[in-house]
């Protein structure tokens, strides 16, 4: 009887606790003037305000950057929230900027493509 119980136990939460995966991400860093791309660029995400930001990657030559998917556990009562990333990017001569980039549920699975634009620093 205790066996029973305990696979309907297991079966149960196994199905109560969803996994959430944060989109696929492939932008440009790019500044907001001159529409030039910024290389060298430091791309930091979070899943939620409640995390630290840590250093992904680091844009290209030509500005480019790519953050893969990350899947995590979400527990039920925050269960409804959208798949979502926060980005923070850092560049020399640059203010940081820093941007939610949400999935839309209806497109689930497409790459993300946002050109991140940052405004040079006043001299």
């Amino acid at each position: 009887m205790l066996q029973t119980f305990c696979i309907f136990v297991i079966l149960g939460a196994v199905g109560c606790i969803p996994v959430v995966s944060s989109p696929e991400i492939q932008g440009n860093v790019i500044d907001a003037g001159s529409k030039a791309s910024i290389s060298g660029a430091k791309i930091f995400s979070r899943r939620s305000s409640f995390d630290e930001f840590a250093l992904k990657t680091v844009s290209s030559q030509g500005g480019e950057f790519r953050l893969s998917k990350e899947s995590i556990i979400i527990p039920i009562p925050h269960s409804y929230l959208n798949p979502s990333v926060e980005v923070k990017v850092v560049a020399t001569g640059y203010a940081s900027s820093e941007i939610v980039i949400e999935e839309n549920p209806k497109e689930a699975g497409r790459i993300l493509r946002p050109r991140l634009e940052l405004e040079p620093l006043s001299r």
